[in-house]
């Protein structure tokens, strides 16, 4: 399954990252943001995801590690993890059918994210991070 998130599966400076993932489309979850508008893909929040994708991946741990000293201060507001899934869809699928990842996902005030994954041996560890 092609997923426009695969340019970004890299360890790759921020500055290539939002160089490399412009094209990336708004993130629309219609069934799980009704009546809210779309996210909308901000290189600064992609650039925090992929780190700490890569980070998660290196270490073969999932965790929010460095989300309140690193990724919060810099405009982070909430932050989902996964790890097992191979696509996009099935990490979306794990957080939407999670309450308290689905409400970060519903946060009213959100309007940009971040979403990225890296590879830890077999496992695909994910990444999502929604701020202003």
């Amino acid at each position: 399954m092609w997923s426009p998130y695969l340019d970004c599966d890299r360890d790759i400076s921020r500055l290539r990252i939002a160089d490399t993932c412009r094209h990336l489309p708004t993130l629309s979850i219609p069934f799980v943001r009704p009546n809210l508008p779309a996210l909308h893909r901000s290189g600064n929040l992609q650039a925090m995801a992929q780190r700490h994708a890569n980070s998660m991946a290196a270490r073969r741990s999932m965790d929010h590690d460095g989300f309140y000293s690193e990724r919060g201060p810099r405009g982070a507001r909430a932050e989902n993890v996964a790890y097992g899934c191979a696509t996009e869809s099935c990490a979306m699928r794990m957080w939407e059918n999670s309450a308290g990842h689905r409400a970060n996902m519903l946060l009213t005030d959100m309007k940009a994210y971040g979403l990225a994954s890296a590879s830890g041996g077999r496992d695909r560890y994910w990444c999502l991070i929604v701020g202003r």
